[in-house]
């Protein structure tokens, strides 16, 4: 860091895309101007004042974290991350990416399984990952709330509403999914 600060500044959504070492999944391709790795977010963060960041998985990597983790390891601690993981992910490999400083996994279903926590083994997973400490983010568009919005608060984990729930402005702000992400956000522990 440039200069100590009294109080953190934390980016707490941000990814690394490093398509020249890390190759993305199933061509899946980011607008372009949007890659960037570990070395230029560290000079990215510094310029502006940010002591640290919470780093997304994006899904151009599906399950591969390398990118994020090989990021994370040279970050003399700034960075912690959010994985994106199997449900079926071993105990052992979960243990092992806390080591590394991951702290919460990211679901993400507006891509791949959207009803995934409609399944069975949906609460058990939850609860794994709610035994780590772990953040669970969650990305779904506005009806999959609805949906899901019991099997989180009963849950356990700790909730990121990932894109302040991807509500649909002209449905308006009495449209059900978008009444459950208020409703998971006045949930107090």
């Amino acid at each position: 860091m440039d200069q100590p600060t009294a109080h953190p500044r934390v980016d707490c959504h941000v990814h690394i895309l490093d398509p020249h070492r890390f190759p993305y999944v199933d061509g899946h391709q980011p607008p372009s101007g949007e890659t960037g790795d570990g070395t230029t977010l560290t000079r990215l963060l510094s310029g502006n004042g940010m002591t640290h960041a919470l780093l997304v998985q994006p899904s151009f990597y599906g399950t591969d974290n390398s990118a994020m983790l090989d990021a994370m390891a040279s970050s003399d601690g700034r960075f912690k991350g959010i994985a994106v993981v199997a449900p079926e992910t071993s105990e052992a490999d979960l243990v092992a990416l806390k080591a590394k400083g991951v702290v919460g996994v990211r679901l993400n279903l507006m891509q791949g399984r959207p009803d995934m926590l409609c399944h069975p083994g949906a609460e058990r997973f939850l609860a794994r990952l709610a035994s780590l400490g772990w953040f669970v983010e969650v990305m779904a568009d506005t009806d999959t709330w609805a949906e899901i919005a019991a099997v989180l608060a009963a849950s356990g984990v700790r909730l990121l509403i990932d894109h302040m729930g991807a509500p649909e402005l002209a449905r308006g702000l009495d449209q059900p999914g978008f009444r459950a992400v208020l409703a998971l956000g006045r949930e107090t522990d």
